[in-house]
């Protein structure tokens, strides 16, 4: 089974879409750790472990911008690592999704688009688990 030509565009321009959007939140969450420059509060954090934003900021950079440029990478290289960083990163990202919902207790259209997102990429990966593709 190959990759198919739309869904690489698929996968190239959402993994593109959640790299660059929590690039921008990553940046300006280190930038300003009290998470105002993002919309969120101190005051949210308190059924957390964290006492700032930096920590789940820098885990949000290293995970999901570095995951998702992975898989960009892994995808114009063809490589067999595609489908295990699809599954890596799409489980990571759902589960930093759930676990923000949970905590804050608050959704927008960008927390909906990273779930569904992630949830594809396990599928995906899981799909072509150990594949590679040549056109």
């Amino acid at each position: 089974m190959k990759l198919q030509k739309g869904e690489r565009l698929f996968v190239a321009i959402m993994s593109m879409f959640v790299a660059g959007m929590a690039s921008v939140n990553g940046i300006l969450t280190i930038v300003n750790p009290t998470g105002t420059s993002i919309g969120m509060t101190p005051e949210m954090l308190q059924i957390g472990p964290f006492h700032s934003y930096l920590v789940p900021a820098i885990i949000l950079l290293i995970m999901i911008v570095g995951g998702n440029l992975a898989i960009i990478v892994n995808l114009l290289r063809k490589t067999e690592q595609f489908s295990y960083l699809l599954m890596i990163v799409g489980t990571f990202q759902t589960e930093f999704i759930i676990i923000q919902l949970l905590m804050f207790g608050m959704i927008n259209w960008l927390h909906v688009i990273y779930l569904l997102y992630g949830i594809y990429q396990v599928g995906a990966g899981i799909r072509y688990f150990g594949l590679y593709y040549d056109n």
